[in-house]
């Protein structure tokens, strides 16, 4: 999934478009999703492979529609992301490499 915009694959595969994407500094989080359907990602993601951006990507846009990590959450985000499983698991790996000091 790494590199196509979000707009083009995202939006449609998720059922939901955010209204701002933006980069920012999130503390410990790599990803929020904002009341007014905007979405943010911790500047540190983009260390990380294309595929694990595509995750939190997928998992903030499938937020804009599906509040809870329930059933639904995760048959939303299998329908983006097939082998969801697996890019967790990477995801969990390489989640405390990349580096978040202060820029």
């Amino acid at each position: 999934m790494g590199g196509r915009p979000y707009g083009a694959f995202g939006g449609e595969r998720t059922g939901a478009t955010p209204g701002r994407v933006a980069v920012r500094d999130l503390g410990e989080r790599w990803g929020a999703c904002e009341p007014d359907g905007s979405i943010a990602v911790h500047w540190a993601l983009m260390q990380l492979p294309p595929a694990l951006v595509d995750l939190v990507l997928v998992h903030e846009l499938t937020h804009l529609t599906v509040p809870a990590h329930g059933t639904a959450f995760r048959r939303r985000m299998r329908l983006v992301l097939e082998d969801l499983e697996e890019l967790e698991h990477r995801f969990a790996q390489a989640e405390p490499e990349p580096w978040r000091g202060a820029v």
